[in-house]
């Protein structure tokens, strides 16, 4: 990347939240947030993370891995301590892939404005998990497989990701050149290390409670079992939560269906290969879906966060600008008529005031296609509404959770 360009990623990222802090401030004070409070910002999965700060697995839940508190111990354990790390971590983890990936400012800007990328400042382990996940995006760039390992490593430390990232990197390896020898070899590397990640965990709750085992029967205590899903699909925060998981459940399906299309077009040698950072982005993004799909018997639980909180679907964005052409206005049409139809899934037909909130969900994300076009008048438009709409939702949904209400 060129220095003008890294110096106008630095100043995005940087703009992006100032006036998003502006904006808070600003409106907080109307809606009885008091963000003076440490407390505002410790709700649902920050709250267990601070316990385990604090004293350890003794008396807290199971289900969340350790990094995070280490990391939080190790600053300070300070509400503030911990936003102001997370920050830091996921603007540099921001700024690292912009580089590597040579992607531009108005493509970083897509990054920023995702709604429920907000989660990586907050007293979650989203941004620890970030470090990881873009260790493992420029291995995989970069062959670095040393670096893959080790990223892969800190991630099975930091969240029960692997089983997620693990059927993603063995697709990652099935469709990528090489013998099959080796891919076996890395494919059994890439399993012992988040073996060991999990050894690590088990060790460190089994030294805080003297008990094993115990992540097992959290995740057990939190519904997290099979389910086939049932019709219409929902999210647990409910109202405005479900059309966003249903973003989330879109791009993931889609993820999905090219996931297929590749491994069938790799026998067939008619679908252009995929680079492997991008290859594991489409993979995890496909099983994450997958996955969360089958628990809680449709019940999308934290998707969204899972999705838009993380660096593979920044890999993906980058992906899609650059290999997609200009949108025709009937390709417009038939993206809003397939997204309204895809809404259906989540009972967008009760009602018309709900059809009308999921139609106006299909008309943004034609707008965003429209931000994904290389160049020209129409994009720098679509580019400058589609913030100024995003910031006004990524707001929404912060001062929601600042609101003890729940997002993801």
């Amino acid at each position: 990347m060129q220095r003008t360009e890294y110096l106008k990623v630095v100043s995005a990222v940087v703009i992006y939240h100032v006036l998003l802090v502006a904006a808070l401030i600003l409106v907080s004070a109307k809606v009885s947030v008091d963000l003076s409070s440490a407390s505002t910002y410790v709700h649902f999965d920050a709250a267990h993370y601070l316990r385990i700060a604090e004293g350890g697995y003794a008396g807290s839940s199971q289900a969340f891995f350790p990094m995070f508190p280490w990391l939080w111990r190790l600053v300070g354990l300070g509400v503030p301590n911990a936003i102001m790390l997370n920050g830091l971590v996921y603007g540099a983890c921001v700024i690292t892939l912009a580089s590597a990936l040579k992607a531009n400012w108005k493509t970083v800007l897509l990054w920023l404005s995702l709604p429920s990328v907000f989660f990586c400042y907050l007293p979650y382990s989203e941004a620890t998990f970030m470090i990881g996940a873009t260790a493992m995006i420029l291995g995989t760039r970069k062959n670095r497989y040393w670096l893959t390992v080790v990223g892969l490593l800190w991630c099975t430390l930091s969240r029960p990701a692997f089983t997620v990232l693990l059927p993603a990197l063995g697709f990652m390896l099935l469709i990528s050149e090489g013998d099959g020898r080796t891919k076996i070899q890395k494919g059994l590397g890439f399993l012992a290390t988040s073996i060991l990640g999990l050894l690590i965990v088990a060790y460190v709750q089994f030294n805080d409670t003297g008990a094993w085992g115990g992540f097992y029967s959290a995740q057990s205590g939190y519904g997290n079992t099979p389910h086939l899903p049932a019709l219409p699909l929902t999210s647990w925060g409910g109202g405005t939560i479900v059309p966003l998981d249903a973003v989330a459940l879109m791009v993931g399906a889609l993820c999905m269906v090219f996931l297929l299309l590749h491994v069938g077009g790799k026998r067939f040698s008619i679908i252009p290969a995929l680079r492997q950072d991008v290859a594991l982005s489409l993979g995890y993004v496909a099983f994450i879906s997958l996955m969360i799909t089958s628990l809680h018997g449709g019940e999308l639980f934290s998707l969204n966060r899972f999705i838009f909180a993380s660096p593979f679907i920044f890999v993906l964005i980058d992906h899609f600008i650059r290999t997609s052409g200009p949108f025709r206005a009937s390709q417009l049409r038939i993206v809003i008529l397939c997204t309204t139809a895809f809404f259906l899934l989540f009972g967008s037909y009760v009602h018309i005031q709900t059809f009308l909130k999921f139609f106006g969900v299909s008309l943004a994300m034609a707008l965003f296609l429209l931000c994904t076009e290389r160049s020209g008048r129409v994009r720098n438009g679509a580019l400058v509404a589609w913030t100024v709409l995003s910031f006004i939702v990524q707001l929404y949904f912060l001062l929601r959770f600042l609101s003890d209400q729940w997002v993801a």
